[in-house]
């Protein structure tokens, strides 16, 4: 949700619901990245667990889809809580 809109005006305004990509590692709980508008009516309750901090989105683990098992292996014996992400390279 956009918290506070653009000085000059260019963006959304405050209270809009957006979704948004950032580069791998970033996280922040306030960023000024490129966002776009959710439709009214779209599911979101992602976002909105998000948007209340009760959804943890950290990685784990990070590897390449050239080597899942290593993302496997964490999985099936629990190192991990389910969050790996495999980057295609």
């Amino acid at each position: 949700m956009i918290e506070r809109a653009a000085a000059d005006g260019s963006g959304h305004r405050e209270g809009t619901r957006v979704v948004g990509l950032v580069d791998a590692g970033a996280w922040a709980q306030f960023a000024a990245i490129p966002v776009a508008s959710i439709p009214d009516g779209t599911p979101t309750r992602l976002c909105t667990l998000m948007a209340d901090g009760r959804l943890d989105g950290q990685i784990e683990l990070e590897g390449s889809w050239r080597e899942p098992s290593v993302a496997l292996d964490a999985l099936l014996e629990r190192r991990i809580g389910g969050k790996a992400v495999l980057y295609v390279n």
